[in-house]
Formats: structure tokens, sequence, C-alpha cells
């Protein structure tokens, strides 16, 4: 009886574990109340994949609509100290670069008078991407600010970074893209 009843424990228990999946109570897919964003890959080597955007003054455009130049993307947030160090050596290098390389700078999850308001305190003027809904970031597999994505002017990604940079390392990238 006691070998019965200790089957039936364990019975029990891989029913339970069984329909739970393992999946931290995710549905197994799409469900007309939860928005799908397909699985992409996004890395070095890889091309990017095209999604559409909108700059803070308005204007709108797809990535892949570099005008055969390369594409630099910096993911940032207004309460992203580490951030904060890289936005000067970014406005430089825009400055530099900027008629031979399209930059973006993506914010996510900020709405577009948070982000105005920091670029005017600090005297940044280069482009910068609203991703209010975090799609983009989504899409791409962000999960930790800041990054950058240098990509070629053939769509794909030649180099990745997590974290801050410097002057010098951001010049770095830039120029070894440009060769």
């Amino acid at each position: 009886m006691r070998k019965l009843a200790v089957f039936a424990a364990f019975f029990l228990l891989c029913t339970v574990f069984a329909s739970c999946g393992g999946r931290d109570n995710e549905p197994p897919g799409p469900t007309p109340s939860t928005p799908h964003t397909p699985k992409v890959e996004f890395g070095e080597g890889k091309t990017i994949p095209d999604f559409h955007y909108t700059l803070l003054d308005g204007s709108e455009g797809y990535i892949s609509e570099n005008d055969g130049k390369p594409v630099f993307l910096y993911f940032w947030s207004t309460q992203c100290t580490p951030c904060a160090s890289d936005l000067p050596e970014l406005q430089s290098a825009y400055e530099k670069y900027s008629d031979k390389v399209l930059f973006f700078a993506v914010t996510s999850g900020e709405t577009s008078d948070t982000v105005d308001d920091y670029l005017l305190q600090n005297s940044l003027t280069f482009p910068v991407i609203l991703d209010e809904d975090k799609k983009i970031q989504k899409l791409l597999g962000i999960t930790s600010l800041p990054k950058s994505a240098v990509v070629g002017s053939d769509g794909v990604v030649t180099k990745l970074t997590d974290g801050t940079m410097g002057e010098e390392e951001l010049d770095k990238l830039i120029s070894n893209v440009l060769k």
C-alpha cells in the first residue's frame, strides 16, 4: 500500500510539473491579447533586423534606409548613470562623422518630453529614436544599458559593445567601419 501511495504522489507531481512546462507560466505562443515579438538573431556578423523607428523630431524611417552609410546605434536611458558619461563622446563623434555615418541614440520606455528635456539640458543634438513601447529593444534582445552596435553599410553588425566606452574606443569603432 505504501508503494502505491508513493507512486501516486510521484505521478501527481510529474503531471503538475509537465503541465507547467518549466517556462515561468508563459503561454505557449501568442494569443490575441499578447503581442508576439519574433525571435531574431542580432549579433556580430549578422544582418541587423530591419525595424521602423520614430525620431524625437517626429520623422520616421527604417533602419535599412541608410543611404549606403554605416550606422552607429547607442542604446541608453536618461536614468542610466553610466550612459551619461558616454553622451559627450557620442556628441563629439556625431559632429565629427555625421557626414559619413548615421548616428542614432535609442531610448527605451521614455516619453519624448523626458528625452527632449534631457537633451536640451545637456546640449546634445544627435538624432534620438524613441522606443517608448520597447519594441526595438525587445526585437534586438537588448537587456542592459548602455549598449552600442556598429552596422556596416551592407547592414551587417560589425561590433557590439556592452557598457561605457571612452572617446578613443568610440573613435576606433567608427574608424574601423569606415575602412
